[in-house]
């Protein structure tokens, strides 16, 4: 249908579009147009610019917007003729149709348009509709008698509908309790169904994936479908690593000694060779086919010989191609308007200079545990170089001891090559020393650097540390070694790559042995990951470094696994957001129960680089208050006397007098882990001969430890880093957090360092616009294990005087939960504490250990409220 311009586009689109047509000499330009609510173009942005029979064209960006537009130069005076489609962009209608978008050709003076395919406009959510569905009569409450309507999932409601239906961004800050994941998954869902759009709901823990896949999204299709007669489909998406190749599989079943080749113990060979057969089975079966639903843990030398990767796929020509894992799971995920993943996936799959996703296209994305989407993001366009992980991949690859013959899968491969003449026999024998000789001198040069990276840097045994890589650093006598000795190694990579390349050849133009073809690929790919050497050195020594990157190294002089890693990270993910995400889709929305600071997002909003006055995109925020009754539930105690952080008697008798208290059920977040081991050590046998079950992050491996917790209601918990956030465990199981210190940045961590440079040299505080704000986000998750429910009880003490005595005190107090907080001396605290374990756990303590039974309801009554 060919009609007038001025019908479907504003007067300044087509004053754009005029001006680029004649910016590029009357030739073609290709567009992707955004419209309004009644489908009238309102802006544009160039995909192409070509001649003046056709134009290239980027696909993946003019997908972000509603519909595709280009121009026909005049090669005919009539002009219906001249807007006719060519069986080019009779193609490309079809490709942008099957995505939902529409498909324009204009004419050069943009006064026609020949609408190929129309553009439909946004159906937008009814507000009232949607927050009828959580009223105590609606549809939620129908099926799920035990729902309980909330005024503030009300509030988050709203904002969501408003979000969605104005294409902009929201910020939502809502604590456990407040129903967050029902309240954007119903909304998402109905303006899935109604608009044929694609939506991706992005998380960082696997347990919030698993609810919501599980859990909160059956119960809303059940319910969407209910209103809307439309089923919605959805898939879970992750890392291609994560599923396994069965090409793979069946060729590493067919060369059994290529298993015995990766261990170095016979009988430990054979039990992976059982549990290999075991993953065979269990493929026969298997829906998802990925690493973490097979119900035996995987050693990484196995799942790097069988995992799904894009190197050493065969694509169609698979013999698995209509069966495999990773094919299934994307095309599934491409059927569906709904995708669960994860903030690493997702960040990871854009490029960092197209911002082209390689995942299926998505319209919309929901980031629910937002608080780490800048760290996410950082890591996705970072790079390090592990030493002693490069001689992991070494040993695999060929390793030799006096004790034993050669092992690894070169090794194997020696052994399996079987030279079908002498020539052959002698060039394998050269060929194969050179490689060797080539292997030895790696080896030996990695393990010499990180010899003298310890030796330079003299720290503590069994410490870990950073070192920013400063002008000062780089005039250091080791930082010279180091870029000597890497040049060095990524030359002796070079000539390994070469003379591995010359012995597979000569070994694929004399042998028949159909086994060995598979196991080049698996060489190919670990001996080319070698190259990282020559990618970290000319990153960090052969190009002048930006003031918004940063590069450090990392020692650890663990006496069994000392190490030396190299690192290189951008300090700002700003563009890379904002171009891959926040410009591009329909509307993004972040939620987090830890997003503001003192009542603003301003930190949280400059982390991720939609910086005001600079970011023009529409912005909402709101913040919720939690729907427990803190004052009731919960006390805080602050400790007003400064103390040095160090170990000593009164730190370990407030730890050990609190869990003794509590008969257990504490948490003690530390943020050193060399303070935490140092504890629990002096500790440990006190607690246990009081009857209390200690344990300790590092020694026992993190479910073990929440499903004792779980279990166990006399149990103490020294634990660091990830216990800090994403811990559920309810109840009464959990009575005490303790935490020692506030969570500031370590002075030596090397970002941190780098982005409060960078603040100050842009005239900004860098404590209270950065190194602040981190604490106390992280000082909110911290007490956020506590109180999970409207059932719990519990005490927070905080150890820090700073709490209490600080300039920035006020503002920390500002962002604790509502509960009662004690400001005092540690008898004035542990008085407090004494009164609310009577008052709230006593009768429950005393069954409990009458009985001696550690099971407990999942909903406790509360016994003795105050």
């Amino acid at each position: 249908m060919i009609d007038q311009t001025s019908r479907h586009f504003t007067p300044e689109v087509i004053a754009t579009i005029r001006n680029h047509i004649e910016q590029n000499n009357e030739n073609e330009v290709a567009l992707c147009g955004f419209i309004d609510d009644k489908g009238v173009v309102t802006s544009v942005e160039v995909v192409g610019y070509g001649n003046e029979l056709a134009t290239p064209y980027n696909l993946h960006r003019s997908l972000q917007g509603d519909v595709f537009i280009h121009n026909h130069p005049p090669f005919d005076p009539d002009p219906h003729k001249n807007l006719k489609p060519s069986l080019n962009d009779l193609d490309i209608a079809q490709r942008v149709q099957n995505l939902g978008m529409g498909f324009f050709i204009i004419d050069n003076l943009c006064e026609l348009v020949n609408i190929i395919l129309p553009v439909h406009p946004q159906q937008k959510l009814s507000l009232e509709a949607t927050c009828e569905i959580f009223q105590p009569n609606g549809a939620l409450s129908q099926y799920m008698p035990s729902f309980e309507n909330r005024p503030e999932q009300v509030e988050l409601i709203s904002a969501i509908v408003r979000t969605i239906n104005q294409k902009s961004i929201l910020f939502a800050e809502a604590g456990t309790g407040t129903g967050k994941s029902l309240s954007y998954l119903i909304p998402v869902v109905l303006w899935s169904l109604s608009n044929a759009k694609k939506v991706i709901i992005s998380t960082h823990t696997i347990h919030l994936q698993d609810q919501i896949a599980s859990k909160d999204l059956p119960v809303v299709l059940h319910i969407t479908e209910k209103l809307t007669g439309k089923k919605a489909e959805y898939a879970v998406l992750t890392g291609r690593s994560n599923y396994l190749c069965k090409n793979k599989l069946r060729d590493l079943l067919a060369d059994r000694e290529r298993i015995s080749s990766l261990f170095d113990d016979p009988e430990e060979a054979k039990a992976k060779t059982a549990l290999i057969e075991a993953l065979d089975v269990w493929t026969r079966t298997s829906e998802s086919g990925t690493r973490r639903d097979f119900h035996q843990e995987i050693p990484n030398e196995i799942w790097e010989e069988i995992a799904s990767d894009g190197e050493t796929c065969q694509g169609k020509s698979c013999p698995f191609a209509g069966n495999c894992f990773y094919q299934r799971a994307y095309l599934k995920a491409e059927k569906a308007q709904i995708i669960i993943a994860n903030h690493s996936l997702i960040l990871s799959s854009l490029d960092p200079e197209t911002y082209i996703s390689f995942l299926p296209r998505f319209d919309a994305v929901v980031f629910d545990e937002a608080h780490h989407l800048e760290d996410v993001a950082l890591k996705s366009q970072s790079v390090e170089l592990s030493c002693r992980g490069l001689l992991q991949k070494l040993g695999r690859l060929y390793h030799e001891d006096k004790k034993s013959s050669p092992r690894g899968l070169l090794a194997h491969l020696f052994k399996k090559y079987k030279p079908p003449y002498v020539e052959a026999q002698q060039d394998f024998e050269k060929q194969k020393e050179q490689l060797l000789t080539c292997h030895r001198e790696l080896t030996e040069g990695i393990h010499s650097l990180i010899h003298n990276g310890l030796t330079y840097y003299r720290k503590l045994e069994n410490s870990s540390f950073q070192i920013r890589i400063t002008e000062a650093v780089e005039k250091s006598e080791f930082f010279h070694f180091l870029n000597i000795r890497l040049e060095e190694l990524a030359r002796k990579v070079s000539s390994y790559i070469y003379y591995w390349n010359e012995l597979k050849n000569l070994i694929t133009n004399s042998s028949s042995d159909t086994t060995i073809p598979p196991l080049f690929a698996s060489l190919d790919k670990r001996i080319q990951s070698l190259n990282d050497i020559a990618t970290v050195y000319r990153i960090l020594f052969d190009q002048e470094r930006k003031p918004t990157e940063v590069g450090w190294i990392e020692v650890s002089s663990n006496q069994r696994y000392p190490n030396i890693t190299l690192c290189h990270s951008p300090l700002e993910v700003g563009e890379f957001l904002s171009r891959g995400i926040f410009l591009r889709k329909h509307f993004t929305i972040c939620l987090s129960a830890t997003l503001s600071v003192n009542g603003e997002f301003t930190y949280f909003q400059e982390s991720i680089g939609l910086k005001n006055g600079v970011f023009t995109r529409p912005i909402e925020t709101i913040s919720l208050p939690s729907p427990f009754d803190y004052r009731r539930q919960a006390q805080i105690h602050l400790l007003e006397t400064p103390r040095e952080f160090k170990v000593d008697e009164f730190f370990l008798s407030c730890i050990k007098e609190y869990i003794l208290m509590n008969e257990g059920g504490t948490l003690v977040l530390f943020t050193s882990h060399q303070r935490l081991r140092e504890a629990y050590t002096k500790l440990k046998e006190e607690l246990a001969h009081e009857g209390i079950h200690p344990m300790a992050q590092g020694e026992t491996r993190k479910n073990i430890i929440l499903t004792t917790m779980r279990k166990n209601p006399r149990t103490a918990v020294f634990a660091t880093s990830s216990f800090w956030e994403g811990i559920d465990i309810r109840g009464y199981n959990l009575r005490c957090v303790i935490i020692e210190k506030l969570p500031f940045d370590s002075p030596s961590d090397a970002i941190p360092a780098a982005k409060c440079e960078l603040l100050e040299a842009n005239g900004k505080n860098a404590f209270l616009n950065y190194s602040l704000p981190r604490a106390l986000l992280r000082m909110k998750q911290g007490i956020g294990r506590l109180i999970r429910s409207k059932n719990d009880r519990g005490i927070v003490l905080i150890l820090d005087g700073r709490t209490v005595f600080k300039r920035y005190a006020t503002i920390f107090q500002k962002s604790l939960p509502p509960a009662r907080i004690i400001i005092g001396s540690y008898e004035k605290l542990r008085r407090e504490a004494e009164s609310f374990i009577v008052a709230n756990f006593s009768a429950w303590l005393q069954t409990h250990k009458a009985s001696q039974d550690s099971s407990l309801p999942e909903n406790p009554a509360q016994e003795n409220t105050p």
